[in-house]
Formats: C-alpha cells, structure tokens, sequence
C-alpha cells in the first residue's frame, strides 16, 4: 500500500526564462578588439553596454533583438575570430 503525496512537483524553468533578452557576454581575444567587433555588428545595432573584466577582457553587449534572433546572435558572435567565448546573459536568482 502506497501513500500519495500531495507535495506538487515543480520543473525548474528552462535556461531561455533566465536569459536577458538582447544582451550577450563576450570574451574577446583581446582589449582593442572590441570596436572591430561592434563595427562587424553594426546591423544589429550591437554596442558595449558594460566593461565587466579588463583581462581577460569580458564584455556585457547589447543588440537589436528585433532585428536577430538570441541564438543566431550568439552562433554569429561565437565564430567572429576575436570572440574568444561568447553566453547569453542571465538573470541572477537567490541561492539556497
């Protein structure tokens, strides 16, 4: 004989409900590189909105996220020769 709970089981969201929508990490392969890339972007209005480390060079950008999709955005910026590493930013939550 089983009880049953009634504790309801939660799914946690998917990564696209923490996701910033129209705003992207960068990890360039170099300081000086960032006006290259914003320039190689322009299209999608793509700009530096925050300084986030000075080495290795880390960079929140923004872009037109009406003009280009979040993962297009993201494959684009990844296979950009100065762009060392590339992730959607997030929204922090509270640890447990």
């Amino acid at each position: 004989m089983g009880c049953k709970s009634t504790e309801k089981k939660t799914v946690p969201p998917s990564t696209s409900d923490y996701r910033i929508d129209g705003e992207i990490i960068v990890q360039l392969t170099a300081k000086d590189e960032l006006e290259k890339v914003l320039r190689d972007f322009s299209d999608y209005n793509l700009e530096s909105l925050k300084t986030i480390a000075p080495y290795p060079p880390l960079f929140l950008l923004g872009y037109d996220s009406n003009v280009i999709s979040a993962s297009e955005m993201l494959e684009k910026l990844k296979s950009h020769p100065s762009v060392k590493e590339a992730e959607h930013n997030k929204k922090g939550g509270v640890r447990e």
